[in-house]
């Protein structure tokens, strides 16, 4: 009796033990986002929001915010007869990402040739090559790709910005992480994706997503709804703006008149 008891005990025990050390070796990864929620006003032009969280102390950190995966249809150019710049044909980009914006630290590139496995893990615009069906009349799927890539950045919602992570201090096997992110003032109304990437000796240790929220605010709100639920008293309303925007502009330069 005695003896079943001694040999219960030490299962319990053991079991214990495997469950504490389990739970020990999970990586310690977060990610808090700072604002959350960005409003859209009339002086918008754009935020800055910071990302924080804390990761093991022999890992690195990527920090990508995505958007919505739509279908892109772009109008292709060309000349006919070789005279005249007209449309030639389409381009349809299926799965592109509304946004796809990159944050690394200053030692992290993904063109680095250490850092090629970081295509496995999605990371980078060639990895993001790969997960976007392309069909077009002319045949150069990566030539199309190329110029809606081009396109993106100068948006300014395709990029990839180097230094904009930095790390803290090291405490025991833990270390923790900043982010500065510009939301351009091309980022529309919509909820996004913020995901930091935690990869340790080449390989991808743990994911964590939090969402950014883009809202419209204030007056920019009201005209919007406007817009769409009442589009004759949106057009009367626009007129007003435009109207009392000319005459203040006529007062401002008004001293400037007949002289030469």
């Amino acid at each position: 009796m005695l003896k079943r008891i001694f040999l219960t005990i030490t299962w319990v025990s053991l079991i214990l033990i495997a469950l504490t050390t389990a739970g020990m070796a999970e990586p310690p990864v977060s990610v808090q986002i700072e604002p959350n929620l960005v409003s859209i006003g009339a002086m918008y032009n754009g935020a800055e929001v910071v990302a924080t969280g804390e990761i093991p102390s022999d890992a690195q950190v990527i920090v990508i915010v995505t958007g919505d995966r739509e279908d892109t249809v772009l109008s292709e150019k060309g000349k006919a007869f070789g005279l005249l710049w007209m449309n030639t044909g389409e381009v349809t980009l299926h799965g592109a990402p509304t946004v796809y914006m990159l944050y690394l630290s200053e030692t992290d590139s993904p063109e680095a040739s250490g850092n090629a496995h970081w295509r496995d893990f999605g990371v980078g615009f060639e990895s993001l090559r790969k997960q976007i069906a392309i069909k077009s009349s002319n045949g150069k799927a990566d030539l199309d790709f190329d110029e809606f890539l081009k396109l993106k950045q100068k948006e300014g919602l395709y990029a990839i910005h180097k230094e904009a992570l930095t790390y803290g201090k090291e405490e025991g096997a833990v270390r923790t992480f900043s982010c500065r992110m510009f939301i351009p003032p091309r980022m529309h109304q919509g909820t996004y994706e913020v995901t930091a990437i935690v990869i340790k000796d080449g390989k991808l240790l743990k994911k964590d997503t939090k969402q950014l929220k883009i809202r419209r605010a204030g007056f920019t709100k009201f005209m919007t709804r406007l817009a769409l639920n009442h589009g004759t008293l949106y057009g009367v309303m626009a007129c007003l703006v435009a109207l009392m925007a000319g005459l203040f502009m006529g007062l401002v330069f008004k001293g400037g008149k007949g002289a030469h």
